[in-house]
C-alpha cells in the first residue's frame, strides 16, 4: 500500500533533519485551494476598480466639442504654427458660437495669412463687421496681406481707403508707417519721406520705427548712384573706364587689355596685308565685338551697382509692425 503511493519529503528545520513522506496529493489540494481564493479575490477587486472608474468618468465627463474647448484647442493650433488646422478649428467655433463671428473671423483670417493664402485671408478680414472693435485690426491686417505677398500697390489703395474713414491719432500713424513701407519696397524714396515727415505718434515703439524709416528714405534719396549713360560714356572713350567708374575694376582692366590687344593685332595685320588680311579682319571683328559689348556692359555694371545700394538700404529696414 504504501509503495503505491507517491511520496514527498519535507524538511522540517529543527535541531536534526526528519525526513517525513507525505502523499502528493496532501500537499497539492491545499495549495489549489489557496490559489483558487486568491483568484477570485483579484477578480473581485478588478471589478470594483472598473466600477469606481466608470463612476468617476460618468461624473467627470468632458465635452471636447464645447465651444469653449473647441476655440481653446484651435488657439493651440495656432501657437504651435498648425495654421490651416486652427483654421478649420475656428471655422467649426464660428458655426456654434456665431454670437463671436467677429473674433473668430479675425482669427481665421490670421491663420489664412500665416499660411501663405492671401486670397482667403482678405476674404476672411472682410467678412468682420464695420461696426466691431476688430473693424480697424481686420482692414490693417488686409493691406498687411497685400504688402507681404509683394502686392504693393493693392495695399496701398486699401490703406489710402482706410485712412478716410480713421481718426484716432494712432491708428493713422500705423497705416502712415505701413504706406510708407510699401513706398520704401517699391524704392521711391521721396513718396516714403512725405509720408513720413508729418506723422505725430504717442507709441514710442511706433515713433522709434517711423523716426528710423525716415532716416532710411532719406538715404534712399541721397543714394551715391551711378549714372548708366556716363558709364557707357566712358567705355566708349576708353574701353573698360565705364566699368571702374562702377567699382568693377578687374573687369575694366580686362576689358581694356581685350580689346586694346585685339584692335592692335588687327591693326598690324592690316599694315603688314592691306585690306586682304585674314587676320586683320578676324582680329578687327572681334575686337567690334568686345568694344560694343564692353559699353553695354558698363551701362549695365552701373544698374547692377545701384539696384545692390538700394538692395542693402532696404535689408537696414526695421520690422514691419503686423498688428
Amino acid at each position: 500500500m504504501r509503495s503505491r503511493l507517491k511520496t514527498i519529503d519535507l524538511r522540517l528545520e529543527t535541531r536534526d533533519w526528519i525526513w517525513i513522506p507525505l502523499p502528493l496529493s496532501c500537499v497539492l489540494r491545499p495549495a489549489s485551494h489557496v490559489l483558487r481564493l486568491v483568484s477570485r479575490v483579484l477578480r473581485l477587486v478588478s471589478c470594483v476598480l472598473c466600477l469606481l472608474c466608470l463612476a468617476s468618468f460618468s461624473y467627470g465627463e468632458t465635452d471636447y466639442y464645447s465651444p469653449e474647448n473647441t476655440l481653446r484647442f484651435a488657439d493651440y493650433l495656432y501657437q504651435t504654427k498648425d495654421y490651416l488646422r486652427a483654421a478649420g478649428e475656428y471655422q467649426r467655433y464660428l458655426f456654434h458660437s456665431p454670437e463671436d463671428a467677429d473674433n473668430a473671423l479675425f482669427r481665421i483670417g490670421l491663420c489664412y495669412r500665416r499660411a501663405g493664402d492671401t486670397v482667403k485671408a482678405v476674404d476672411f478680414f472682410s467678412k468682420v463687421d464695420s461696426e466691431s472693435r476688430l473693424h480697424f485690426a481686420a482692414s490693417y491686417q488686409i493691406a498687411y496681406t497685400y504688402f507681404l505677398s509683394g502686392q504693393y500697390e493693392n495695399s496701398i489703395r486699401f490703406l489710402d481707403q482706410t485712412l478716410d474713414g480713421t481718426e484716432n491719432v494712432d491708428e493713422l500713424g500705423r497705416l502712415g508707417i505701413l504706406t510708407a513701407f510699401n513706398y520704401l519696397r517699391q524704392k521711391r524714396w521721396r513718396d516714403a519721406e512725405g509720408i513720413l515727415q508729418p506723422l505725430i505718434l504717442k507709441d514710442v515703439e511706433l515713433n522709434g520705427v517711423a523716426s528710423s524709416l525716415r532716416i532710411r528714405a532719406r538715404e534712399g534719396v541721397n543714394l551715391p548712384r551711378k549714372n548708366p549713360a556716363l558709364a557707357g560714356l566712358f567705355s566708349t572713350v576708353i574701353p573698360g573706364v565705364g566699368k571702374m567708374y562702377c567699382g568693377q575694376y578687374g573687369d575694366g582692366i580686362y576689358s581694356l587689355i581685350v580689346v586694346g590687344v585685339t584692335g592692335l593685332v588687327a591693326w598690324s595685320g592690316f599694315q603688314e596685308n592691306g585690306v586682304h588680311s585674314v587676320r586683320g579682319w578676324l582680329l578687327g571683328s572681334m575686337s567690334a565685338v568686345f568694344y560694343v559689348g564692353n559699353i553695354y556692359g558698363s551701362t549695365v555694371a552701373a544698374q547692377i551697382y545701384n539696384r545692390q545700394l538700394e538692395s542693402n538700404l532696404l535689408k537696414r529696414l526695421p520690422t514691419v509692425p503686423d498688428d
